[in-house]
């Protein structure tokens, strides 16, 4: 999509006019492109850097991604709604209308991308039991590295004679007929010095584990997969979702938003549906991203969970 050379001006000044900060321009280039600003273009004040943030994503075809987190961010500003119709009428055939509005910050995503990504994080994913019994759930950094909440744990960390007992059970799921896929794979404890680090519950709650590894593979035509967790600026009203073991049932995803953070701010709240079973599950973004560790319920109305900004902070 190529602009005309007055919709490239106009779309700059409103741009400029709705944005008003580099600090926002390069929060709606995260959100909206998954990309840095200063890493992708520059310029010498404010307008410089918005025309050239306008010619790099017009090259790229992503002008309808960046369009749209602007509108995000500011949803009341009436010259981009204006401006932005204009454009996307002329070559998208958008109605002029106003049958279709950007009402939350979830934004878009391609489809292949994202079930991918989900389908990934699915991987990551085991039930943790001790002496058999399902006590929460926990998920891959790394091959060999599992994280869970401090809660989930205690009891092995206070007692560490009683590592033996503790299972990290796999690819527990159902599939897509509705039957049980398998009963899992096992791993277990790596030997003694399997307590990487840990922050108590009062704090920030998490124990990652180093895992005996030898059985980590190809688990029939599906790998294993492990995430880098993300710093991640989270909004009110933005989409979440928590792939857990509530119960210690086969693994599932519930999905809810955002309602607050705390100032502190090493909490987050959401309205994602959670049970016993599920603490120290990943929280994902609505781009694929795991962004927080999953605690416990806050009240009858939220669950919450620790940012992973606050952990890589801490590690």
């Amino acid at each position: 999509m190529r602009l005309a050379r007055e919709q490239c001006r106009r779309l700059t000044d409103a741009l400029v006019k709705a944005l008003r900060k580099k600090s926002v321009v390069e929060r709606v280039v995260r959100f909206g492109l998954d990309e840095d600003l200063d890493a992708i273009v520059g310029g010498d004040n404010l307008t410089d850097i918005v025309f050239n943030l306008v010619m790099w994503v017009e090259s790229r075809e992503r002008l309808e991604d960046l369009v749209v987190e602007a509108r995000r961010e500011n949803p009341g500003n009436s010259l981009l709604k204006a401006v932005s119709q204009e454009v996307f009428s002329a070559t998208l055939d958008v109605p002029q209308n106003g049958l279709e509005a950007i009402v939350s910050r979830s934004g878009f995503s391609d489809i292949e991308p994202w079930l991918e990504r989900m389908w990934q994080c699915s991987h990551a994913v085991c039930r943790i039991e001790i002496s058999g019994l399902a006590r929460g759930t926990g998920f891959l950094l790394d091959s060999d590295l599992v994280i869970t909440n401090y809660h989930v744990m205690e009891e092995i960390i206070d007692n560490p004679e009683l590592q033996d007992g503790v299972e990290f059970r796999f690819h527990y799921k159902v599939g897509s007929d509705g039957r049980r896929l398998s009963g899992g794979v096992e791993c277990y404890l790596a030997g003694g010095d399997w307590l990487i680090a840990c922050s108590p519950i009062r704090k920030l709650d998490y124990a990652l584990l180093h895992i005996d590894a030898a059985g980590v593979g190809q688990y029939g035509n599906v790998p294993w997969a492990w995430h880098v967790p993300q710093d991640h600026t989270f909004t009110a009203g933005e989409l979440l979702c928590i792939i857990q073991h509530p119960k210690g049932n086969p693994q599932k995803i519930a999905l809810g938003s955002v309602t607050h953070i705390d100032a502190n701010p090493s909490r987050v709240h959401y309205t994602v549906n959670t049970l016993d079973g599920s603490s120290g599950s990943p929280c994902i973004s609505s781009y694929g991203n795991i962004v927080a560790l999953h605690q416990r319920e806050n009240d009858p109305v939220s669950n919450k969970g620790i940012p992973f900004s606050a952990i890589l902070a801490d590690l």
